[in-house]
């Protein structure tokens, strides 16, 4: 198992994470996430970039 797929179990696993996504607008938890994870903060963002890009084509 990778270190990443283990940070990945530990963050959904956070019960404290999980409350903080139901209160929180999403790009605030976005940012407090990336203190707390930046390895799969960065992946997550080269994951979803070319999924910006696309809806800024379609519109």
């Amino acid at each position: 198992m990778s270190a990443e797929y283990e940070t990945f179990i530990e963050m959904i696993s956070d019960s404290l994470l999980q409350s903080k996504f139901k209160l929180m607008p999403i790009t605030e938890f976005r940012c407090n996430l990336k203190d707390e994870y930046p390895q799969l903060s960065q992946k997550a963002v080269l994951v979803l970039l070319p999924f910006a890009t696309a809806c800024m084509c379609e519109t």
